[in-house]
């Protein structure tokens, strides 16, 4: 396991614990919430990324590693915790939003709200990722060999490298 590895796992169990902020969880649940979030994104940097590199993906960053998978899954956690009643939950969907004006959704109608967002999230980026790669692979874009992938001062101006 490489330091990188550990850093992007803190910050992923922020992403995952991220959507759960508006419920007052006892503090084990969100180690245990942002702990997972830590595990995934570690997983996914071992296995998840090296398998996307043989299909011939490319994410520099890993941020599929980092903010996807943990985001995708922190909001599952509130899609489910919308559904806790005020026994489990100090502020549970009920005394958090029931009573905010203009809002009349029952829980379980929050809990599809939650779910439709993911969905909807995930067609956006899937769509606006095929559109980005059908318009990036067209004749007027330079191409980059795979080895250069990473170094950006081709493209860009970095102030203490000269052009070369």
């Amino acid at each position: 396991m490489e330091m990188i590895e550990i850093q992007n796992a803190t910050l992923a169990g922020g992403v995952i614990i991220g959507m759960m902020c508006p419920f007052d969880i006892q503090p084990w649940t969100a180690v245990l919430i942002g702990g997972l979030g830590g595990t995934v994104s570690c997983f996914g940097y071992a296995i998840y990324h090296p398998f996307l590199e043989r299909l011939g993906f490319t994410d520099s960053a890993a941020v599929q590693m980092l903010h996807g998978i943990p985001g995708w899954l922190g909001a599952i956690f509130a899609a489910f915790a919308c559904l806790a009643n005020n026994n489990n939950y100090m502020y549970s969907y009920e005394t958090q939003w029931q009573t905010t004006e203009y809002h009349s959704r029952t829980k379980e109608q929050q809990f599809g709200y939650i779910i439709l967002a993911i969905v909807s999230t995930l067609l956006i980026s899937i769509i606006s990722g095929l559109i980005t790669g059908v318009l990036i692979n067209q004749p007027c874009c330079p191409r980059v060999n795979k080895k250069d992938m990473l170094i950006d001062h081709d493209f860009w101006n970095i102030h203490d490298q000269p052009r070369p």
